[in-house]
């Protein structure tokens, strides 16, 4: 088994886009876009299993959806846009806060 263990150097990319957290990770959700090259051999059937996968591979920087039930672990960091694809870009583990306002009150996020 391998471990985690935090990383200084990851990115995570805030444009307009929903952030997740899975795995001690956040993770960028951009619709219409795909990472490149792969990390594994393996296709997998669902999010989490991808997620999962690319959490404990140390070559694996984000998860793209190439279609339904099929995502696929990348090597690549730069997402680019394609049309049909999603791609989860996997982010840093430090606590991460963001303050938001919403019917004129300010919420404080923090993740993970």
């Amino acid at each position: 088994k391998k471990s985690v263990k935090p990383n200084r150097f990851f990115i995570t990319y805030i444009m307009g886009s929903t952030v997740r957290v899975y795995r001690d990770y956040t993770w960028t959700a951009m619709i219409g876009y795909r990472l490149t090259g792969y990390a594994d051999n393996k296709t997998y059937k669902k999010l989490k299993a991808a997620l999962r996968a690319c959490a404990i591979n140390d070559h694996c920087h984000g998860v793209t959806k190439e279609a339904k039930g099929k995502f696929r672990i990348n090597r690549g960091r730069s997402p680019s846009s394609k049309r049909g694809m999603n791609c989860y870009i996997k982010g840093g583990m430090k606590h991460s806060g963001r303050f938001m306002t919403y019917g004129n009150r300010e919420w404080s996020v923090g993740a993970p």
